[in-house]
């Protein structure tokens, strides 16, 4: 499987089906990621490649 080129911004699918926003790089293949559906409800969570099935952009 290729490696993900992830970059900060970024908007990903998770592996779950949830959209993730990618909001710090913090290591080759680890990321803060913003999860929910608006400002009142994101929560930062750390993920990695394996979580993330694919990068999509804004829909």
């Amino acid at each position: 499987m290729e490696k993900l080129k992830i970059k900060e911004f970024d908007m990903v699918i998770l592996k779950t089906g949830e959209k993730a926003f990618i909001v710090d790089i913090l290591s080759s293949g680890v990321y803060a990621a913003d999860i929910g559906s608006g400002p009142e409800d994101w929560e930062t969570i750390l993920i990695d490649d394996k979580d993330i099935d694919r990068i999509i952009t804004d829909e």
